[in-house]
């Protein structure tokens, strides 16, 4: 399946309602380029390009298109892991 990963979703900086998917105690300030390594580490095949994230569309950011058998929660769930190892 194919999914759309914002690095928004993991931005300790933004609150729920603007779109980070990850818990607090594994907040940490990631960029496209950390999440780059750890999409790579996970060995899933991505493809990248710059983009907005619609909750906040003033802000220019990457856009991963990731393309996955596990659902979308639980693959959030193994970058969150990845983010608190670092």
């Amino acid at each position: 399946m194919k999914y759309v990963l914002y690095p928004d979703y993991f931005d300790p900086r933004n609150t729920r309602k603007y779109g980070r998917r990850i818990s607090k105690p594994s907040r940490k300030l990631i960029d496209g380029n950390d999440l780059r390594e750890i999409l790579k580490s996970l060995n899933i095949h991505f493809s990248e390009r710059t983009g907005k994230y619609p909750r906040t569309p003033w802000r220019e950011s990457f856009i991963f298109e990731v393309e996955s058998e596990v659902k979308k929660g639980t693959l959030l769930k193994m970058i969150e892991r990845k983010i608190a190892q670092s």
